[in-house]
């Protein structure tokens, strides 16, 4: 899916690969892309719908597991380089949130997760 086909229900952000993302060859480590999902998640959450995350937590004690997640990963992503990263609302219920993420850096698709 390019930038272009992205539906208008989209949160955008622009995330540079870090030293701290990466394996000793440079290289992002599958599973530090779950921990850029749960940022973007929580950024929308506050830009978005003006939800304080930390508040909801702490004192509300309501929490957004993540109860399912499919990723097709398409491209490496290298100290360095940087990606957009859209969260694509599908569902907002009231016990359940639906999305996928779209990670893309100038056209190319990085990844996929549903």
């Amino acid at each position: 899916m390019s930038p272009l086909a992205l539906p208008a229900n989209v949160f955008t952000v622009t995330r540079e690969i870090r030293f701290s993302d990466s394996d000793p060859a440079g290289i992002v480590f599958y599973a530090e892309f779950f921990r850029m999902f749960n940022d973007l998640f929580e950024d929308w959450l506050v830009k978005r719908l003006g939800i304080d995350f930390a508040h909801q937590f702490a004192n509300e004690q309501r929490m957004f597991p993540l109860v399912h997640v499919d990723v097709d990963f398409k491209e490496a992503r290298r100290m360095g380089q940087k990606m957009e990263m859209s969260l694509v609302l599908k569902r907002l219920g009231r016990s359940s949130i639906g999305y996928d993420i779209v990670c893309h850096d100038d056209g190319l698709e990085i990844l996929h997760a549903k």
